[in-house]
């Protein structure tokens, strides 16, 4: 008849320790994987809305910002359809602003209805950037 033994109490502890041990590294490298991708994707300039009203020859484009970054962005320019229009607006860290930008309709063909896109050039953190292409569409 055979006599089956388990593994001592020391060995079993040991075991548990290390599986304990190897957990938290597994757990703390996930935590900073998902930390570094969280904090780098918000590290950009935002537009929420946007709306463009025509006035005769005139057009006014308002814009409803988000910088959900931890540095204040220093907005360049605004480039709708491929055409520039200097502004000088900041928008300090973790902040919400709206900006008004008059527009001249002769350089640009702004009709009620007709489809725009802006872009707005900025600075954040010595680093010139560019927000996504954000579709609008005339009033």
């Amino acid at each position: 008849m055979r006599v089956r033994k388990g593994i001592s109490p020391l060995v079993a502890s040991t075991i548990l320790v290390i599986i304990a041990i190897a957990g938290g590294i597994m757990l703390y490298q996930y935590y900073n994987t998902l930390m570094t991708s969280l904090t780098s994707s918000a590290e950009t300039l935002i537009v929420k809305k946007a709306r463009l009203i025509t006035l005769d020859n005139k057009s006014m484009l308002y814009i409803d910002l988000w910088n959900p970054s931890s540095y204040t962005a220093t907005i360049s320019n605004v480039i709708i359809d491929n055409i520039e229009v200097k502004v000088n607006e900041t928008i300090k860290p973790a902040s919400s602003k709206q900006i008004m930008i008059a527009i001249n309709n002769t350089s640009l063909n702004i009709e009620p209805g007709t489809s725009h896109y802006i872009v707005l050039r900025y600075k954040l953190n010595n680093n010139e950037l560019y927000t996504d292409p954000f579709r609008v569409i005339a009033e």
